[in-house]
């Protein structure tokens, strides 16, 4: 409302407006449930180089398959109204106000709109600016969450100021329902704040390198690292492919050699050796990864004491004293501590489940003692165990991404847990 016939001193004069508009740039799609085309005259004054000879931006009132560009588009759900000066540059071919034309196009004839929305909340991680969470957007939001229970968007939900802010206990309440219901992490922000982020979130105005002085600053961290662990056959591999909007480490970077098909006591001396060094090399892929990563919330399946249970236990510190060897040559680096999830199931369900891939040497004993020395490696500090006990996909992801964005960060020290499991060696040879 009484917006300054400038639309330049306009845009200067809003506290925030004119840093939303690299992250629209850069976006591949910007949903606007506003009728106005302020965003666009905004985005027509402030082209970005690559832009200075097309319009720098798509307008779109209709989801069509294919866009124009691989950025900058933006849709206008509810039809737009252009001003008087763009009457013929923008689409006026659809106007949904009244109650019958919303019932069209979410529900009736026009109920692709409706697909097209719930698809892209699904399948992108979405920033929620100025978005009221009811009617259409809120059931929408709740589809795509069924549909795939690990993403999550980021949701600003505005205050006027920290005297007149919700209470904390408001807030933990607002923040637990917008997550469990819409898969919403809440951020509850002032208008500077909201500036802030956007700032943050453009590496023009904050580069890399001011991003992780002010992180340091701040003594906040840039790299978050989980890892998934747990008995064959309990579902840690499925849950992380519900989290791949997170930077996902399968358990195997390369396809397996054949040596890994065939059971472990049919192999010989050096078939052992070869399968050893194989995965032993797998670990030391994934822990270099995560150490040259300067940004990231990382799902790593399997942390690097798990090949500990597949091992006899009087040779734990024989191949934790090789882990790390293999992992850290020379030990002149560490192993990337990070928060441990630990998958536990009914032994006897995961003996079935095994059976069917094949494996059959997994018997129901086998993967009971399993599980025991999984929870004996991980102990202490930095480990969360969730049973999966009779429980579905939707929930254990639930309880993981609970973990990932609502608990305290305290990660689990990988590192001395290979020493301790090497010195008990050393201590059992003096």
């Amino acid at each position: 409302a009484n917006v300054d016939d400038d639309q330049q001193r306009a845009l200067n004069m809003h506290p925030y407006f004119a840093a939303m508009l690299p992250l629209v740039q850069g976006s591949s799609l910007t949903i606007n449930f506003n009728f106005d085309d302020l965003l666009e005259r905004s985005l027509a004054l402030n082209k970005k180089a690559a832009d200075k000879d097309n319009r720098g931006f798509e307008v779109v009132t209709d989801p069509w398959p294919q866009f124009r560009r691989a950025d900058s588009v933006i849709y206008h759900p509810h039809g737009i109204v252009p001003s008087k000066s763009r009457l013929m540059e923008l689409p006026v071919d659809r106007f949904v106000f009244s109650e019958s034309a919303y019932s069209v196009q979410y529900v009736g004839s026009r109920g692709h709109d409706s697909s097209f929305l719930v698809t892209h909340f699904a399948r992108k991680t979405c920033l929620l600016l100025g978005c009221n969470l009811e009617d259409d957007l809120r059931n929408v939001l709740m589809r795509g969450a069924q549909i795939n229970p690990g993403n999550y968007h980021y949701y600003i939900h505005f205050i006027e100021d920290e005297a007149t802010a919700p209470t904390a206990e408001q807030q933990e309440v607002i923040s637990e329902t917008n997550f469990n219901v819409y898969n919403l992490i809440t951020l509850f922000l002032t208008r500077e704040k909201i500036k802030a982020l956007l700032d943050l979130i453009n590496d023009k105005t904050v580069a890399n390198d001011s991003l992780k002085d002010l992180a340091a600053q701040c003594n906040v961290k840039l790299k978050y690292h989980f890892y998934l662990t747990g008995a064959i056959g309990v579902g840690k591999s499925t849950t992380a492919n519900q989290l791949r909007s997170l930077n996902v480490l399968d358990e195997w970077l390369e396809t397996r050699p054949e040596v890994l098909a065939r059971r472990w006591d049919q192999l010989n001396a050096g078939e052992k050796k070869e399968a050893d060094d194989w995965i032993a090399s797998q670990f030391a892929a994934k822990n270099n990864t995560l150490r040259h990563l300067e940004s990231a919330i990382s799902i790593v399946d399997r942390p690097p004491l798990d090949p500990l249970a597949f091992t006899r236990k009087e040779e734990w510190p024989a191949k934790a004293t090789y882990m790390l060897d293999s992992i850290c040559p020379n030990r002149r680096w560490r192993v990337e501590p990070g928060v441990v999830i630990l998958f536990t199931g009914d032994h006897h369900v995961l003996s079935a489940r095994v059976r069917t891939t094949g494996r059959s040497e997994y018997s129901e004993d086998r993967l009971a003692d399993m599980q025991r020395d999984l929870l004996e490696i991980y102990e202490g500090s930095g480990v969360f165990v969730i049973d999966t006990s009779h429980r579905s996909i939707l929930e254990v992801t639930k309880e993981v991404a609970g973990i990932i964005y609502r608990k305290h960060y305290q990660p689990f020290d990988l590192h001395n847990a290979l020493l301790n499991q090497e010195e008990r060696g050393n201590d059992s040879t003096s």
